[in-house]
């Protein structure tokens, strides 16, 4: 799974009065759509059958989006008290059938499986930026990666680290790789 876990979160700062009634809707849907991730992991590694190292890559994606989903769950139910996500989940499992057990792409070619993936998660970055648009204004929140303040322009981070990496000769997901350039500035920096 990801680097965080659920209990990372300082829920106990959640306040249901500050929450709009409509966002609430929106991260009940994201959370059943990230939360089915591991369906869709399953069906891009049947696609991708002979390529294990591809798997192993989709399954993790699979399981932090199911990580995606019970964070969402959990910050819709202390929104929703009456939000009960396992019920919900099965409803949107019996009224969104697709076929995950295919071992061939529905969108031709494994080129168009994973444009269309790209797409979705496109979509998926809109809505996040979205989420983030609407909490543009947050000052001194005490966060999981520390108090959060984020610019007008919905940046919260404290500092940024940009690091180039020389390829092919090392993997991006290869822990040993050494940047050939890195810098590290801070908002204060940048503004």
């Amino acid at each position: 799974m990801g680097h965080w876990a659920l209990d990372d979160i300082p829920w106990d700062l959640f306040d249901r009065n500050k929450v709009d009634p409509e966002m609430v809707r929106i991260v009940k849907a994201a959370s059943l759509v990230e939360y089915n991730g591991v369906a869709y992991a399953h069906h891009l590694c049947r696609i991708f059958n002979d390529d294990t190292e591809f798997q192993q890559k989709a399954r993790s994606w699979g399981e932090e989006e199911i990580q995606h989903g019970k964070a969402l769950a959990r910050w819709a139910a202390m929104a929703d008290p009456e939000f009960d996500f396992e019920a919900a989940f099965a409803r949107f499992q019996a009224g969104y059938r697709v076929d995950f057990d295919l071992d061939v792409s529905r969108r031709g070619s494994r080129s168009g499986e994973m444009i269309a993936r790209c797409m979705v998660e496109v979509g998926t970055s809109s809505y996040y930026s979205a989420l983030r648009d609407a909490v543009q204004n947050t000052s001194n929140y005490q966060g999981v990666i520390g108090t959060l303040t984020c610019t007008p322009l919905g940046d919260c981070a404290t500092s940024v680290t940009i690091g180039v990496y020389k390829v092919p000769d090392v993997g991006f997901e290869d822990p040993s790789a050494k940047p050939v350039f890195t810098e590290t500035k801070t908002l204060a920096d940048v503004q």
